[in-house]
């Protein structure tokens, strides 16, 4: 198969998550890899969750490797379907220099990018050249709670000083620098009384709304950063009361802060504590306000050392010097969302490690989710350029 008719078949494999998971199609790759495998090729599984497993697929140097591991890294599940699709989302419908489907940018075409770079090199590239390892490893959870990345670091798969790429989809961009992403759910606890009667009760719903409203506000003053953006905040999930005439003793809200520099989690929590201390004062001092952490990712900052985005940028600049396509202009920027290599980047603290990838962001967990078949080419073509100049 080829990268387009690899991306077709990645997309007909629901890997949901929630939903199916990412068993058959870690079975189908791992085949695949199976099918490439000389005595230089070693294949390993990691289990993460309940038969989830992450696999790695390895290509050794022949002699001393004295330069840092190249890793390219996928995640395999994709989000729920949702609604309001036209195009049927596991049939891998191409039309118009299109294709459709569940995944299709976000990511099997990274995934299909990254096998057949892989498979280029077992049959292109002689490894007693070669002056590096190269690795590809397919995650399972990004889509939730990253699992897999954590548990791809446990298990030494990378290290501070590997090369990484992820092929996220990066709109023609290497993107570099990400948000920390900040979790937290906040719960309210006041009391219940009849409708007609709200001034014997404490309205747990009234409560919520007056700290949202005191941590939006604060959000919105926060400084900016002039590489990543501002710190946002977005009230993901929120649920109290029982009937419409009960004043509500319970309520909750989920909080998803993206954070930008200067503001670390820190910060956040000084803004959650102030709006719980401004709840007790203008509604009732009687109210119990307490949260939770549910996750915490610190921010990435682009790195102008890193070698391995000079040679990548380097690498796509000698594609648009011969070509003169702007398809190849090498624009640096920030990911706007948090990715496997976000995760490396901020624990290991790794300098070398970007997303470039096939496809757009902006139509990726959307009904009607497409990549364009050229989109695919041109990111193969990078790899396979890239691969020529890290390896040998």
């Amino acid at each position: 198969m080829n990268s387009i008719e690899l991306t077709k078949k990645l997309i007909e494999i629901e890997s949901t998550d929630p939903g199916v998971y990412e068993i058959e199609i870690e079975t189908f790759i791992k085949d695949y890899l199976i099918s490439l495998k000389t005595d230089d090729v070693e294949i390993v599984e990691s289990e993460v969750l309940d038969g989830r497993k992450n696999l790695m697929v390895v290509l050794r140097c022949g002699g001393e490797c004295h330069e840092p591991e190249l890793v390219l890294i996928c995640h395999m599940d994709t989000v729920v379907v949702g609604n309001d699709w036209i195009e049927k989302p596991f049939a891998a419908v191409e039309k118009d220099g299109k294709i459709y489907g569940r995944g299709s940018t976000d990511m099997k075409s990274g995934l299909a990018v990254a096998l057949k770079t892989f498979e280029y090199v077992v049959k292109n590239i002689d490894v007693s050249k070669m002056k590096r390892d190269f690795k590809v490893i397919f995650t399972v959870d990004e889509e939730a709670d990253m699992k897999g990345v954590e548990k791809a670091i446990a298990d030494k798969w990378v290290s501070e000083k590997s090369f990484v790429a992820d092929l996220e989809p990066t709109d023609k961009m290497i993107q570099v620098s990400h948000k920390g992403r900040f979790w937290v759910k906040l719960f309210v606890k006041g009391k219940t009384a009849h409708a007609s009667r709200p001034e014997l009760g404490i309205d747990a719903n009234a409560c919520l709304a007056e700290a949202i409203s005191y941590v939006k506000k604060e959000i919105s003053n926060l400084p900016a950063d002039s590489e990543i953006g501002r710190t946002t905040v977005t009230f993901g999930m929120m649920s109290g009361g029982y009937e419409p005439y009960v004043v509500p003793d319970r309520a909750y809200v989920t909080m998803d802060f993206r954070l930008a520099p200067p503001t670390f989690n820190h910060d956040i929590i000084k803004i959650i504590n102030n709006a719980i201390l401004n709840v007790k004062k203008t509604i009732s001092n009687d109210v119990v306000i307490t949260y939770e952490i549910t996750g915490d990712r610190a921010f990435v900052k682009k790195n102008d050392d890193s070698k391995f985005l000079n040679a990548m940028k380097e690498t796509i600049l000698s594609i648009y010097e011969k070509d003169s396509n702007d398809d190849y202009i090498p624009v640096v920027t920030s990911f706007s969302g948090y990715t496997d290599t976000a995760v490396i980047a901020s624990k290991l603290k790794n300098i070398d490690t970007l997303s470039y990838g096939p496809g757009s962001l902006a139509l990726a967990h959307k009904p009607d989710e497409y990549v364009e078949i050229k989109d695919i080419e041109r990111c193969e073509k990078v790899y396979r350029e890239l691969v020529n100049k890290l390896l040998l």
